[in-house]
């Protein structure tokens, strides 16, 4: 069971597993809905990871909460060169096969 910490908004549910929030090219123009959305999930005591496919142009979202919401986003696209060489490394031998596989096609 699930049990509200604190009082008031913002109060955050012990135990609440976060939902993961995927918006494309986040924060944007037309974005304002999502932004007022996932605060008022947060506000509900639910916390929420916020993921977007790539980052915006710079300067394509004029409102106020766009540093913000870009700060706590986690971009997919392009993928950082520093997770996805532990990601091969840790798996080295299944690249390797991989490889000798797709070679031998």
């Amino acid at each position: 069971m699930y049990r509200l910490s604190g009082s008031g908004p913002g109060r955050l549910m012990s135990g609440a597993r976060p939902i993961g929030y995927l918006v494309p090219e986040f924060p944007g123009q037309t974005h304002a809905f999502f932004w007022r959305e996932l605060r008022a999930i947060e506000e509900s005591g639910v916390p929420v990871e916020v993921f977007s496919t790539r980052r915006p142009a710079p300067g394509s979202c004029p409102h106020g909460f766009a540093a913000e919401a870009e700060a706590r986003t986690t971009y997919l696209f392009p993928p950082r060169s520093g997770p996805v060489a532990r990601f091969l490394a840790a798996r080295l031998a299944r690249v390797a096969r991989a490889a000798a596989y797709v070679g031998g096609l």
